[in-house]
C-alpha cells in the first residue's frame, strides 16, 4: 500500500494527506483511505489485489463496506460497482470502538457502558469485599473507559454516568443505586497518600 501511496496519480483522503496514511491494519481487520475518486479507488484496489495474490489472503466482500462523505449518489454507485463492496453507513465498529465522522454522542458510548454493567452483573454474585471492588474498578472498569478515551473525547454526560456506575459498584456492589455515598467521589480519586483510593478522575483526565 505504500507503493500505491507513492503513485503520482494517487490522492490521499483530505484528513490523511499530511501523514500520508492510506491504510490501517490490525490482525485481519483492514481500513483503507483515499480520495473519493474512481481513478484513485482503482489504484487502491489494484494494490490490494496484488497483495491478495501475493499472500493468498482474500477479502471477504460480504463483510466489507465502503464509507463515503460529500459525494453524490452516482459517484458512490461507481465506486461500489468497482470494488464489489456494499455502501456502509457511519458509525461502524473497528476494534471494539465506534468510528464516526462526527463528534462522539452519548448514544455512541452505550456499548461501552453496557460492557461495564455486564461485568458488574457477573461480579455481583461473588460477594466481593470493598477492597476487591476497588481493585476491579481500577483494573477493569476504568481501563475499559481509558481504552476508548485514547481515541475519543467523551461527552461529560457519559463520564458522569461512568462515575455513577463505579460509585454504585464500590459502595453497594451493583451498577445502579441512588443511595448517597459515604465519601465524595472526588475524594476517592485522590492519591492514597492523601486519603483517597487512587481512582482516575475521568472528568479531569479526559
Amino acid at each position: 500500500m505504500k507503493i500505491v501511496g507513492d503513485h503520482p496519480r494517487f490522492k490521499f483522503h483530505s484528513r490523511c494527506r499530511t501523514l500520508k496514511v492510506n491504510h490501517l491494519c490490525f490482525a485481519d481487520d483492514l481500513l483503507m483511505f483515499c480520495k473519493g475518486d474512481k481513478e484513485v479507488v482503482h489504484l487502491m484496489m489494484d494494490g490490494f489485489l496484488l497483495f491478495s495474490k501475493t499472500t493468498g489472503l482474500a477479502v471477504n466482500s460480504a463483510k466489507s463496506s465502503i464509507y463515503c462523505c460529500g459525494m453524490n449518489d452516482q459517484k458512490v454507485a461507481e465506486i461500489t460497482t468497482l470494488t464489489g463492496f456494499k455502501h456502509g453507513l457511519l458509525p461502524f465498529r473497528y476494534l471494539g470502538v465506534s468510528v464516526s465522522s462526527c463528534k462522539l454522542k452519548a448514544s455512541d458510548c452505550d456499548q461501552m457502558v453496557d460492557k461495564m454493567t455486564t461485568r458488574i452483573k457477573l461480579w455481583s454474585s461473588k460477594h466481593l469485599s470493598f477492597a476487591g471492588r476497588a481493585q476491579l474498578i481500577n483494573s477493569v472498569l476504568i481501563s475499559i473507559c481509558v481504552y476508548w478515551s485514547q481515541m475519543f473525547l467523551f461527552p461529560k454526560a457519559v463520564l458522569k454516568r461512568i462515575n455513577a456506575i463505579c460509585r454504585a459498584f464500590l459502595w453497594f456492589g451493583t451498577f445502579d443505586c441512588a443511595k448517597p455515598d459515604s465519601v465524595a467521589w472526588d475524594q476517592l480519586c485522590q492519591p492514597k497518600t492523601h486519603g483517597g483510593l487512587g481512582f482516575r478522575n475521568l472528568l479531569l483526565w479526559n
